[in-house]
Protein backbone atom coordinates (compact mmCIF):
# COMPACT_ATOMS: atom_id res chain seq x y z
CA UNK A 1 0.00 0.00 0.00
CA UNK A 2 1.50 3.58 -1.16
CA UNK A 3 -0.72 5.90 0.87
CA UNK A 4 0.82 8.45 3.34
CA UNK A 5 0.60 7.98 7.05
CA UNK A 6 -2.70 10.55 6.80
CA UNK A 7 -3.98 8.32 4.02
CA UNK A 8 -3.97 5.14 6.12
CA UNK A 9 -5.72 6.41 8.99
CA UNK A 10 -8.57 7.48 6.27
CA UNK A 11 -8.38 3.97 4.75
CA UNK A 12 -8.41 2.77 8.43
CA UNK A 13 -11.27 4.73 9.59
CA UNK A 14 -13.77 3.79 6.59
CA UNK A 15 -12.70 0.07 7.54
CA UNK A 16 -13.58 0.34 10.93
CA UNK A 17 -17.18 2.87 9.90
CA UNK A 18 -17.98 0.00 7.47
CA UNK A 19 -17.97 -2.56 10.76
CA UNK A 20 -14.39 -4.24 9.99
CA UNK A 21 -12.13 -5.27 12.50
CA UNK A 22 -8.88 -3.90 12.56
CA UNK A 23 -7.32 -4.38 16.03
CA UNK A 24 -6.87 -2.26 18.63
CA UNK A 25 -3.66 -0.20 18.13
CA UNK A 26 -4.39 3.44 17.90
CA UNK A 27 -6.34 4.15 20.48
CA UNK A 28 -8.44 1.03 20.89
CA UNK A 29 -10.26 0.92 16.83
CA UNK A 30 -7.12 -0.11 15.42
CA UNK A 31 -6.74 3.44 13.50
CA UNK A 32 -2.86 3.57 13.69
CA UNK A 33 -1.47 4.79 10.33
CA UNK A 34 0.25 1.36 10.15
CA UNK A 35 -1.16 -0.44 7.28
CA UNK A 36 -0.30 -4.02 9.34
CA UNK A 37 -1.95 -8.00 9.36
CA UNK A 38 -5.12 -6.45 10.42
CA UNK A 39 -5.46 -3.55 8.72
CA UNK A 40 -4.74 -5.61 5.23
CA UNK A 41 -7.03 -8.51 5.98
CA UNK A 42 -9.84 -6.16 6.78
CA UNK A 43 -8.73 -4.73 3.36
CA UNK A 44 -8.26 -8.19 1.31
CA UNK A 45 -12.43 -8.75 2.94
CA UNK A 46 -13.84 -5.72 1.87
CA UNK A 47 -13.02 -5.82 -1.48
CA UNK A 48 -14.14 -9.68 -1.03
CA UNK A 49 -17.33 -8.06 -0.15
CA UNK A 50 -17.90 -5.51 -2.37
CA UNK A 51 -17.21 -8.32 -5.36
CA UNK A 52 -19.58 -10.20 -3.56
CA UNK A 53 -22.33 -7.76 -3.46
CA UNK A 54 -21.66 -6.46 -7.24
CA UNK A 55 -22.37 -10.29 -8.27
CA UNK A 56 -25.26 -10.39 -6.25
CA UNK A 57 -26.54 -7.64 -7.49
CA UNK A 58 -26.07 -8.28 -11.03
CA UNK A 59 -27.83 -11.56 -10.51
CA UNK A 60 -30.81 -9.93 -9.27
CA UNK A 61 -30.78 -7.31 -12.09
CA UNK A 62 -30.97 -10.26 -14.48
CA UNK A 63 -33.03 -12.45 -12.17
CA UNK A 64 -36.02 -9.77 -12.31
CA UNK A 65 -35.92 -9.35 -16.07
CA UNK A 66 -33.04 -6.38 -16.65
CA UNK A 67 -32.04 -6.35 -19.73
CA UNK A 68 -28.05 -5.11 -19.65
CA UNK A 69 -26.53 -4.23 -23.27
Amino acid sequence: MSLSVGGIRNRQQQLVDAGYDIGTSGGGQGVDGVWGDKSSGAWDQYQQDKRTQMANNIKSGLGSGLNIG
